[in-house]
């Protein structure tokens, strides 16, 4: 039964890491200011620390929106955006565990 949570629990972070690759990376909209771009991949970040256990959510971000730096020609940037990621979960994980 624990091997079957565990999976579970891999297989949404998965999930959740797909989503916030294809949102960040496919669904852009120029801020107008230069080279920025607002996307809405940090919407299903939110939304996987609501949902996910608490390491889970973290990995599903910091993946998702590493691997869409990397895939969008931005690898420079990778790390950076690993740690900014799972620092914006945290509130939400913070938030959705109290209520």
């Amino acid at each position: 039964m624990r091997n079957k949570k565990s999976l579970l629990k891999t297989t949404y972070t998965a999930i959740f890491t797909a989503i916030i690759l294809i949102s960040t990376s496919s669904i852009k909209f120029s801020t107008g200011l230069g080279e920025g771009y607002i996307h809405l991949g940090d919407c299903f970040v939110y939304l996987s620390a609501c949902v996910l256990p608490f390491p889970y959510c973290l990995i599903a971000g910091a993946l998702g929106g590493a691997l869409a730096d990397i895939l969008s020609g931005y690898a420079i940037w990778a790390i950076p955006t690993m740690i900014i990621k799972m620092l914006n979960a945290v509130p939400f994980v913070v938030m959705c565990r109290t209520y």
